[in-house]
């Protein structure tokens, strides 16, 4: 009895160049997608160039912001009673030093105030004169080299300059009529630094 053909192409007997049948293909179901991940909606990618854009990790650091012209005025204003403090200071050594020396004697001292003054009393004066000398020149110097970094925006040397100034213009007061110069220029001075048109000019620059 023959048997008929069949339909397996790697059935032994069967015809060389013989194609399969094609199969039917079925639309998956629920089972077969249940696991499967949504797809997500793309978005659009950020402008280069100017616009908005974010600036890249290699680009230029923003220039500095220019120093105001009030930062200026103030720290010519602080230069001229620095230097001018300087000066009194030097003076006050130099008139300590020579009372303690004994080169100014009581009676010269009575000559020129009428009035007598022991020379025991006069070293004493001439040491007191030293000291404040000193103090007071040393103050200066600083004041005039933290003035070149108040320049630079610097904000440690602003609040610095301000507590100096603060004192300088108690000084005034204390001296006054004449000390009383020295406390306008003091206050006028640290009323510029802290101005707002001045403030920004002292803020960090912001970490890179």
């Amino acid at each position: 009895m023959t048997q008929p053909p069949s339909n397996d192409p790697y059935a032994p007997g069967a015809q060389q160049g013989q194609t399969p049948p094609p199969t039917a293909s079925y639309p998956p179901t629920p089972a077969q997608t249940e696991g499967a991940y949504p797809s997500y909606p793309s978005y659009p990618a950020y402008p280069s160039g100017a616009g908005g854009a974010a600036p890249s990790p290699g680009a230029a650091p923003a220039a500095p912001a220019a120093r105001p012209g009030i930062v200026t005025g103030a720290v010519v204003v602080q230069m001229v009673l620095g230097a001018l403090s300087l000066i009194f200071g030097v003076l006050m050594v130099i008139g300590g030093a020579a009372l303690m020396a004994g080169t100014i004697s009581s009676a010269d001292f009575a000559d020129l105030t009428d009035e007598y003054v022991s020379d025991a009393d006069l070293r004493t004066v001439g040491l007191g004169l030293l000291f404040i000398g000193i103090v007071m020149a040393v103050l200066s110097v600083a004041a005039i080299v933290i003035q070149v970094f108040v320049g630079k925006g610097r904000n440690w040397a602003r609040i610095t300059s301000t507590v100096l100034l603060v004192l300088i213009a108690l000084a005034g007061i204390l001296s006054a009529p004449l000390g009383l110069i020295g406390t306008i220029a003091a206050v006028a001075a640290i009323v510029l630094m802290w101005l707002p048109d001045a403030r920004p000019f002292f803020r960090p620059a912001p970490a890179q």
